[in-house]
């Protein structure tokens, strides 16, 4: 199960059932290609869960920025944290 948590910019974020062990962070998907943003302790991009153009990653990591409160209230109400 993915929920989604928003669509911006072309760039779709939501995060996996199966993250419930690990800290607070999102997806973004283009195109079928994704990159993992970590959303505590700051922003930050996950080198390693990414597979997704530079310039996208960039935009998709500002609108992770933009956007933080409202996915970390996502991601508490969906894994009651």
């Amino acid at each position: 199960m993915s929920p989604f948590v928003m669509e911006e910019g072309g760039i779709t974020f939501e995060f996996y059932s199966s993250d419930r062990d690990h800290r607070p962070h999102i997806h973004a998907v283009k195109d079928r290609q994704r990159a993992k943003i970590w959303l505590e302790p700051d922003v930050r991009v996950d080198k390693r869960g990414t597979r997704m153009k530079k310039h996208d990653v960039t935009k998709a990591r500002r609108i992770v920025e933009g956007n933080r409160e409202l996915m970390l209230r996502r991601w508490r109400e969906f894994f009651g944290a």
